[in-house]
């Protein structure tokens, strides 16, 4: 059984340390796709605006960035599917890292805050 966010996140900074990264996690989750999207039509534009148009070389950088943004994409969920399934192990960091972004994460988190 998973350990109470309390019991899990005893020490606020850890918490909030947890908490920026899944933050930072979820802002390269939706910005890498999007510049890599960005990066696509600069490509587009400057191959249309040299007047060489090598369809063949252009589709196969649009093809790589295109895999690249869906694989960047994927693989944040699917990290964090296999950490919120994981077994939990006994320093409870894993349980606070699956805790934190959760409706409980916000009553344990003022609840260590009074306490200290």
């Amino acid at each position: 059984m998973i350990l109470s966010c309390i019991e899990a996140c005893s020490d606020p900074d850890i918490m909030h340390i947890i908490s920026v990264f899944k933050t930072l996690l979820n802002i390269a989750r939706i910005a890498v796709p999007v510049i890599l999207i960005i990066f696509i039509m600069i490509d587009v534009v400057k191959t249309i605006a040299s007047g060489d148009v090598d369809t063949k070389k252009l589709s196969k950088s649009i093809i790589k960035r295109i895999i690249a943004a869906v694989v960047v994409f994927l693989v944040f969920p699917i990290g964090n599917f296999v950490l919120q399934n994981l077994p939990v192990s006994d320093d409870g960091y894993l349980s606070c890292y699956n805790c934190v972004g959760t409706d409980a994460d916000t009553d344990s988190y003022q609840e260590l805050e009074e306490t200290e």
